[in-house]
C-alpha cells in the first residue's frame, strides 16, 4: 500500500510539472536571423540572432536615436519590440492621433514561410496598436514603395525588395562587398556585416564621448 501511495505522488509531481512547463509564458514569436526595418519617421532597425530574440535595435537617423536613447531591446521578441516602439513614437509624436500617419515596414529572412509569418506577427502588432489608440494608420510594404528601377533590379537579382534593402546596408558599410557577391549571400551572413559594424560605431561614439568627458574634466 505504501509503495502504492508512493508512485502515486510521484506521478502526481510529473502531472503537476508537466502541468506547470506547459504554462509556462513562451508568448511571442522567434525568427531567427531576421532584418526588419520600421521607418515612421525615425528610421529604426532590428536585427534577431540565431535563437529568434533581438540582439540589435539601432537608430537609422537622429529622430531614431532620440526615441531609442533610453531603451533596451536585447533578448525579446520581434512582436515585444515593435509593440514598444510604436508606443514610443506615440509618445514622442512622431504618430499623431488626429491625423493620417504612415509606416513603411521592411521584414526579411532566410527561410520563405518564417518571413510569410513574420510580416504576419508585425501587421498583427501594428493592427492591434492601431485598434487600441483608433488611429488613422496605413501600413507600407518597402516593395508597395519601392522605385520601379528598384523592383527591376531586385528582379534582375532574383531577390525580394527587402533583401536589397539589406544589401544596400551591408554595402555601406562595407565598402568591398559587390552588389553580385552579396545577391548570393543569406540573410544571416548580410546581418553579421551589418551587426558588426553598428558594434564598431557604437564603441568608437562611446569613446568619443568618455575623451570629450575627460578633457571637459581636466579643462574644469
Amino acid at each position: 500500500m505504501k509503495n502504492i501511495k508512493i508512485i502515486f505522488s510521484f506521478i502526481l509531481l510529473l502531472v503537476l510539472s508537466l502541468s506547470i512547463y506547459g504554462c509556462k509564458d513562451d508568448s511571442g514569436e522567434k525568427f531567427s536571423n531576421a532584418y526588419i526595418t520600421i521607418d515612421i519617421n525615425p528610421s529604426i532597425e532590428i536585427i534577431t540572432n540565431d535563437e529568434g530574440l533581438v540582439e540589435q535595435v539601432n537608430p537609422l537617423n537622429y529622430d531614431a536615436e532620440i526615441l531609442l536613447s533610453e531603451s533596451d531591446f536585447t533578448g525579446k521578441t520581434v512582436e515585444e519590440v515593435v509593440e514598444t516602439i510604436m508606443n514610443l513614437a506615440l509618445e514622442a509624436g512622431y504618430i499623431i492621433e488626429e491625423d493620417e500617419n504612415a509606416i513603411i515596414i521592411t521584414a526579411e529572412t532566410d527561410d520563405e514561410k518564417s518571413r510569410d509569418k513574420l510580416d504576419t506577427v508585425i501587421n498583427d502588432t501594428i493592427g492591434k496598436f492601431k485598434e487600441k489608440h483608433k488611429l488613422r494608420m496605413e501600413l507600407y510594404k518597402e516593395n508597395q514603395r519601392a522605385t520601379p528601377e528598384l523592383k527591376a533590379l531586385a528582379e534582375e537579382l532574383n531577390i525580394s525588395v527587402g533583401k536589397l534593402k539589406i544589401i544596400n546596408k551591408a554595402m555601406e558599410v562595407d565598402t568591398e562587398l559587390t552588389l553580385e557577391e552579396a545577391s548570393k549571400m543569406s540573410v544571416k551572413d548580410l546581418n553579421n556585416i551589418i551587426k558588426e559594424s553598428r558594434k564598431e560605431l557604437k564603441e568608437f561614439g562611446n569613446n568619443f564621448k568618455y575623451q570629450y568627458l575627460y578633457a571637459k574634466a581636466k579643462i574644469k
